[in-house]
């Protein structure tokens, strides 16, 4: 996420762990480091860029739920709304991130969107057809065996990250089925 030197920022307590965010208001984000948080307020200019310094980079990886079930170019696009993007994981830490985070949020049964998918043509049973999208630089996956499947032979399938499990692993399903709908920020 480019830095936007026009936003104002305030430093605020102290975060252990990933925080649970909501949309309350049109491009509300927070940026979070493990001791520090920077986050859209009060204070401008110099307390924006002292703020940023002691966050790190503009571009930490924080997750933003958008409390509701949306179908994958659905969420796709409330994701792009707010900014964010649909998560984009690169590795198995990225991965177990973005389940822990999605554990604490969302209700048992529900599973997330990620931003990895096939295109509408294409047999979603072939995992070689799956792209992440064109800002992710990822190669990573964590399918569950033995997905994708393509179960009822649809076509342009998206990945889910299982909630059901300890590991976050992945199926493919059907890109009209409704998930929980969890941005990267």
């Amino acid at each position: 996420r480019p830095c936007d030197v026009d936003t104002p920022w305030r430093r605020v307590a102290p975060a252990a762990t990933r925080l649970r965010t909501r949309r309350a208001s049109a491009g509300g984000w927070v940026a979070e480091r493990s001791e520090l948080r920077c986050e859209k307020g009060s204070g401008q200019g110099e307390a924006k860029k002292n703020c940023l310094d002691s966050c790190g980079e503009c571009e930490s990886v924080t997750y933003q739920d958008v409390g509701g079930n949306f179908k994958f170019d659905s969420c796709s696009d409330e994701c792009s709304a707010n900014d964010c993007k649909m998560p984009c994981v690169t590795s198995a830490e990225d991965n177990q991130a973005l389940f822990d985070f999605a554990s604490a949020v969302i209700d048992d049964g529900e599973d997330v969107w990620l931003g990895y998918q096939a295109p509408a043509d294409v047999d979603s049973a072939d995992p070689s057809k799956y792209s992440w999208a064109p800002d992710c630089p990822s190669t990573y996956t964590n399918w569950r065996a033995p997905n994708p499947d393509g179960d009822g032979g649809f076509k342009g399938g998206g990945a889910e990250m299982k909630m059901d499990s300890d590991v976050g692993d992945w199926n493919d399903n059907q890109k009209g089925t409704k998930n929980r709908c969890v941005c990267q920020c």
